[in-house]
């Protein structure tokens, strides 16, 4: 009965963020969900943005689509899309489409079209003039270029890169796609996965207080601020709307099967909370310094009980209308990433590690989505009542 109750609470928090997904991003799993007919589709899907027109200071009239995805501007530049080159290609939360500009053999510019991204984080980008680093390039020396991601953006910088190059070397007739791939085996994905294992080992074999605290330092340390490694909604929702390459992301991944599996397999209900999540163990960090532990007088503790559950379902009921997805973007982890996370992120981070002084883990225990989420999907308590024996 309790492995049923616990694969039925993961598959129905499962439908809950699908619903979600499909409300956003019209795609689950990667494959688009289109309604009218096929033909007024197809020619959606292959007409510029607007917003990218309007960054290359273009009106729709002032480009003529030649084949699915290439345009030729009047002043001789062409434009090529990257939709059908790099839809598989992941970043945080989905694809990053972008459109290359190319005027006289030389690239003039990469312009990004609409993703899924987290805005501060995709903004880095732009800050570190990201998509200058191929102009004045050919089509041939962009399918090949050496660039670097953007350190505090690494996953949309790098679904940017390999979407650039991997487009450049289609349209160059190349057959590059195994030099767009990188290798998983980073210094940064090593230490994750370290952490990951330790965090193992302190669960199940060592107790104590230092090792407690060896892991702690090691989740917030490695896995938030170096890594920037989290659970989040946001990851859910994009997952579920564009699917997963497990190699690209594989340190979240692992994460997110610790977090289904030790449940399941084991008497730790709340392993990721406890063991790995980044911002938990700096909340239990903080309450380590010996302050005064607040008492909360029992009738505010029973209806801090209830918050956590009620922030989530306030949260879903407004994206299942199709409202407030940005406020995914707004759990405290990304703090960790505090140079391009939003001031409201930081403020709200700063204000529940100063509570986590005087009161365990607040954030964690009344407020956070994605731990109720998790919690959900361990298992819902289920009352059966049986008649009196006659």
């Amino acid at each position: 009965m309790k492995v049923l109750n616990h694969i039925l609470s993961l598959l129905l928090v499962v439908v809950l963020l699908m619903a979600i997904a499909v409300r956003r991003d019209k795609a689950v799993l990667g494959f688009e969900l289109k309604s009218g007919d096929t033909q007024g589709a197809q020619k959606t899907e292959t007409t510029i943005e607007a917003k990218v027109l309007k960054k290359l200071n273009l009106r729709q009239g002032e480009v003529m689509e030649i084949s699915p995805y290439i345009w030729k501007v009047k002043d001789g530049r062409v434009i090529y899309g990257s939709i059908p080159y790099g839809k598989d290609i992941i970043g945080y939360s989905g694809p990053t489409p972008v459109y290359i500009v190319e005027k006289d053999g030389r690239i003039e510019q990469v312009v990004a079209g609409t993703n899924s991204e987290s805005s501060e984080f995709f903004g880095t980008l732009y800050d570190q003039h990201f998509f200058d680093k191929w102009r004045g390039m050919t089509l041939d020396e962009t399918a090949t270029a050496q660039v670097d991601a953007v350190s505090g953006a690494t996953y949309s910088s790098t679904a940017v890169l390999k979407t650039v190059r991997t487009t450049a070397s289609k349209v160059a007739k190349l057959d590059l796609t195994e030099e767009a791939q990188t290798s998983p085996f980073t210094m940064k994905n090593v230490m994750g996965m370290m952490s990951l294992l330790i965090g193992l080992f302190v669960a199940f074999f060592r107790k104590g207080k230092f090792w407690r605290i060896l892991q702690l330092l090691l989740n917030v340390v490695i896995l938030g601020f170096w890594c920037g490694c989290f659970l989040s909604m946001s990851l859910f929702v994009g997952w579920l709307s564009h699917g997963v390459h497990p190699l690209e992301a594989i340190v979240v991944f692992v994460m997110l099967i610790l977090a289904v599996i030790i449940p399941f397999i084991s008497k730790k209900k709340n392993y990721y909370c406890l063991y790995v999540c980044p911002f938990g163990s700096a909340q239990e960090l903080m309450g380590l310094f010996g302050f005064p532990k607040w008492k909360i007088p029992p009738r505010v503790m029973s209806f801090l009980r209830y918050t956590r559950r009620a922030i989530l379902w306030v949260l879903l009921g407004l994206m299942w209308m199709g409202v407030a997805f940005k406020l995914m973007d707004y759990e405290a982890f990304s703090a960790f990433l505090f140079d391009k996370a939003e001031t409201e992120v930081l403020v709200l981070a700063g204000i529940f590690l100063l509570l986590s002084l005087f009161v365990n883990r607040p954030y964690c225990r009344f407020v956070c989505p994605t731990g109720q989420l998790l919690s959900w999907s361990q298992g819902f308590n289920v009352k059966i009542r049986r008649g009196r024996k006659p």
